[in-house]
Formats: C-alpha cells, sequence, structure tokens
C-alpha cells in the first residue's frame, strides 16, 4: 500500500485506521459543515451525510471531533479514515471509488490541541520536512504565505515513483490549538489547480474556536 506522506510523518500519535461506508440524511453542506461525514454533489450543488450506517459503536464519535471544516471544490468527496483520538482528530477525505491507499487527491484535516503554545506554524512546517526528510525522501518546498499564527506551503516529491505527490498544506493556530490542512495531489497539480486549492484552503475554518 502507498503510504501518505503526511501522515507517515505523524505516525507516533495518529496509529488507529478505520476504513467504512456511510449514507444519510442530505443536508447542504455550507450550512452545516461540522456534521458532515461525506460530501457529494446534488442537481449540481454540493451537498454532505450526516448519519452513519455502517459503522461500529466506538467509531460513531467521529462526528464530534470533526477538526476542520474543509472548504471543498464542488466534486464528490468522502470521509475514507479518521483516526480514534478525539485530543488530536484527524479527518482524511477521497473522491468516490478511489482507495486509501490508490488515490489521485486527498484532502485531510487536522487539530492538536494546546500545539500553539509549544511551537509555531513556521516550527510545524519545519519539523515535518525534517521528518520527511530523514524518512529519505527528498521535498522541494516553497513556502506560500507566512504569517506568525498563520502558514501555506507546498513540497513537492518525484524522486521516488510509488510516492511521489504534491501537496498544499495551510497551518494555523488560535487559543485553542494547531489546525493542518491538506491538499495533496498525484501527479504534480496543474497551474489553475493549485491556485483553486489555495483559495479554498484559506476559507477553512476551525472547530475549536
Amino acid at each position: 500500500m502507498n503510504r501518505y506522506l503526511s501522515r507517515v510523518l505523524l505516525l507516533a500519535c495518529l496509529t488507529s485506521m478505520a476504513s467504512f461506508s456511510f449514507a444519510g440524511s442530505q443536508l447542504p453542506a455550507p450550512q452545516n459543515p461540522q456534521q458532515c461525514v461525506e460530501y457529494f454533489v446534488q442537481n449540481g450543488k454540493l451537498a454532505c451525510n450526516t448519519a452513519i450506517t455502517q459503522l461500529s459503536p466506538d467509531l460513531k464519535p467521529a462526528l464530534q471531533v470533526l477538526p476542520i471544516a474543509p472548504v471543498l471544490d464542488g466534486r464528490a468527496w468522502r470521509l475514507n479514515w479518521w483516526n480514534q483520538q478525539p485530543n488530536q482528530p484527524m479527518m482524511e477525505y477521497g473522491l468516490p471509488n478511489e482507495k486509501v491507499g490508490a488515490w489521485t487527491e486527498l484532502v485531510t484535516t487536522q487539530f492538536f490541541p494546546g500545539l500553539q503554545q509549544r511551537m509555531t506554524p513556521q516550527k510545524f512546517m519545519e519539523l515535518m520536512m525534517d521528518q520527511m526528510r530523514q524518512q529519505g525522501f527528498k521535498p522541494t518546498v516553497n513556502v506560500i504565505s507566512n504569517k506568525p499564527t498563520d502558514l501555506m506551503y507546498e513540497f513537492i516529491v518525484t524522486d521516488t515513483p510509488a510516492e511521489n505527490q504534491h501537496e498544499l498544506q495551510r497551518i494555523w493556530t488560535n487559543e485553542t490549538g494547531m489546525y493542518v490542512m491538506h491538499y495533496a495531489s498525484r501527479p504534480t497539480m496543474s497551474k489553475d489547480r493549485r491556485a483553486q486549492w489555495i483559495d479554498l484552503l484559506n476559507k477553512a475554518q476551525g472547530l475549536r474556536d
């Protein structure tokens, strides 16, 4: 199974994996984003499912630990992976008919409570890239914007065929913790797709305010 690089870098705190399917009531995504577990397009509009039908009781807290209200691009997306640690929630959204280990695009959201007291977004980015290099990867890194509490950067890996990808990552903090949202693409994203997702990442809102 191909590894998702950003997940690999956080194995110390993100070790539980679950893959499940769900279906439920359909609501327009913008009205109630914190309850969405699956995004899809209905009648030309972005909508979401809020109910889970095939999820064991111990996994149902997924809805309560959703870290970020992601702003997506109007295509169908579904939640296909999440970690079971409410104190460090991570959600991973994929495209329909794609599997966790065989994907072309992924959106991932994370929240680290209290981490803003120990490091800045800049430091978090540096730590991620240092860990990636320690794993043997050679990312090309570009900082897109850098404010004290809100940073966006991208990295591209092209020298490891099974792991090559292009990722945009936004890291921001408030008084409750640190939020991270990723958009990753295989192969390298186009200029227009890159500009689109820079805009979408900037619109994301944390749900731990």
